[in-house]
């Protein structure tokens, strides 16, 4: 008998511990969204690499950058919601396509930058196009090292260029090492903080964090 008692004590212990977490997490879900340091963003540790690399990359103090893949289908899916946020908050925003050092698609981003600066929306929505299809690594290279010359760029251009756009590519390796990056697309704003979008559920959140880490930015501005 007494352990029967036992058993359905336990047993309602059980249900009222139960019971009590689903009304935190409706509790949860009913709350206002509040960006938290350390969970919606963190601030970025700015290491000589870190400061070296922007300052090749053309990073000024202030500005702020994303690092993407164009073979990312994520990366591509979220252009709009970023572009959108940082046109709204008015941010200089820098966007860098992440390969390996010497990598066409990066050194012919690096180059269309230089010579061609108009035509890099149209560069990057061709560059998703083609990356993102079932095409082959050496066609997609063949791609993105032709495609400068459709935008009259010559080739003796693109060979003045080539070191440079070697050290773009570099610095771009050096910097993602420098913040330790795990994936792709990441947000960096003002060159102060990563917004960490695995943990914002909806677009409405991740607006509401980069308002809060501007906001932020202006403060240590106005001080």
């Amino acid at each position: 008998m007494k352990k029967t008692i036992s058993v359905i004590v336990a047993g309602a212990t059980v249900f009222l511990a139960l019971l009590g977490a689903d009304h935190y997490a409706k509790a949860q879900a009913n709350k206002p969204f509040e960006p938290t340091e350390n969970k919606h963003y963190v601030q970025v540790t700015k290491s000589k690499d870190f400061k070296d690399a922007l300052k090749t990359l053309g990073v000024q103090n202030g500005e702020s950058f994303e690092i993407l893949s164009y073979s990312c289908p994520a990366c591509k899916n979220m252009e709009p919601l970023f572009d959108h946020i940082t046109s709204s908050k008015q941010l200089v925003m820098h966007k860098f396509h992440l390969g390996g050092v010497n990598d066409a698609a990066g050194k012919s981003e690096y180059i269309i930058k230089k010579a061609s600066p108009e035509n890099l929306n149209d560069f990057r929505e061709k560059m998703f196009a083609k990356y993102l299809s079932d095409s082959t690594v050496d066609d997609k290279n063949s791609f993105a090292m032709s495609i400068p010359l459709s935008y009259g760029i010559t080739s003796e251009q693109i060979i003045d260029m080539d070191n440079k756009a070697s050290e773009y590519t570099k610095a771009l390796n050096t910097l993602a090492d420098a913040v330790d990056l795990k994936s792709t697309p990441s947000l960096y704003i003002g060159g102060e903080y990563y917004i960490m979008q695995q943990n914002h559920k909806t677009g409405e959140q991740f607006k509401q964090t980069i308002s809060h880490v501007v906001g932020l930015l202006d403060s240590k501005i106005a001080k």
